[in-house]
């Protein structure tokens, strides 16, 4: 936008846009201001402010080169934040490893080029954004008025992803794992009796999670629809802040 009011035709559009880069220093909320205020965080901050500054054109190219290393940023980050914050345990189970190219496409998460219902795809989604209501989330949301511990098993273990994926000895569970059993082939070996994994580490967890199989997302979304089930609150009580975390 910024550009292409520069390039205008129009002599009061280039006028206009003059006055808000001369206002801007003493009006913290005009649009300048604001677009000004937007650039922090990125590489070459100084070059894109100069340009507005000296109403020179920005490099669209150049813009989107810097957008994209903020965002990798962002997730260089993730081993330095809480074990149970959203990016560390995004970048931990979901994290696709980024191109040495900046300019190379992203790829979308397997699941959204599949053909599933809206109910599964907002299941996964939650799931993958930490929106669900697993215990251990919703321990720390309460600021310690709930327990952790999983209240569907024995097993006396915090209820967080991979317990309810891998470990915990619920019937109903147990048997969703039995009815998907050919996803846990490559990554874990099920126990014939229980139909659950002793041990569990993150590059399983993110092995796991990282197959192109269909029925991934489908097992998810049953699994969130027993854990809603057991935990006795439905969905739509939860508050919808729930995703960002403590």
């Amino acid at each position: 936008m910024y550009n292409s009011m520069l390039e205008c035709n129009s002599t009061t559009v280039r006028k206009v846009l003059q006055a808000d880069v001369k206002m801007h220093p003493r009006a913290a909320k005009c649009w300048t201001a604001q677009m000004l205020d937007g650039f922090h965080g990125l590489h070459r901050c100084d070059d894109f402010v100069s340009a507005v500054r000296n109403g020179v054109p920005i490099k669209l190219q150049d813009f989107t080169d810097n957008l994209r290393l903020r965002i990798r940023d962002v997730w260089g980050t993730a081993n330095d934040v809480g074990s149970r914050s959203s990016v560390s345990l995004y970048e931990a189970f979901f994290g696709i490893p980024f191109d040495k190219d900046v300019r190379a496409p992203v790829w979308l998460p397997h699941y959204m080029s599949q053909d599933h219902s809206k109910h599964v795809m907002c299941n996964v989604s939650r799931f993958r954004l930490r929106a669900h209501t697993l215990l251990v989330d919703r321990a720390i949301w309460s600021h310690g008025a709930g327990s952790p511990i999983c209240d569907q098993c024995d097993l006396h273990e915090v209820q967080d992803e991979a317990h309810v994926l891998f470990k915990c000895t619920c019937p109903e569970i147990c048997q969703l794992r039995r009815k998907y059993s050919t996803l846990f082939l490559q990554t874990a070996h099920l126990s014939s009796a229980t139909s659950c994994v002793q041990f569990v580490n993150k590059p399983m967890m993110y092995n796991f999670l990282s197959q192109a199989n269909y029925k991934l997302s489908r097992f998810v979304s049953e699994l969130m629809d027993l854990c809603e089930a057991g935990l006795g609150q439905p969905q739509t009580d939860q508050p919808t802040f729930l995703a960002e975390g403590p």
